[in-house]
């Protein structure tokens, strides 16, 4: 019984080691340039707020 799931588990760990090496790269990736994202969303709000908010 083992041996008919043993190729389904080795597919779902190579997605999942993917999967995770690609978040990883993807976190670093927008931590490196957080500021103009921040700004990005920032936007909409700065221009409804009062001055010194």
């Amino acid at each position: 019984m083992f041996e008919d799931i043993k190729p389904h588990i080795a597919d779902l760990r190579k997605r999942l080691v993917i999967s995770g090496i690609t978040l990883i790269v993807t976190f670093f990736a927008c931590f490196a340039v957080y500021e103009p994202i921040l700004e990005w969303m920032m936007a909409p709000a700065k221009a409804v707020l009062p001055e010194g908010t």
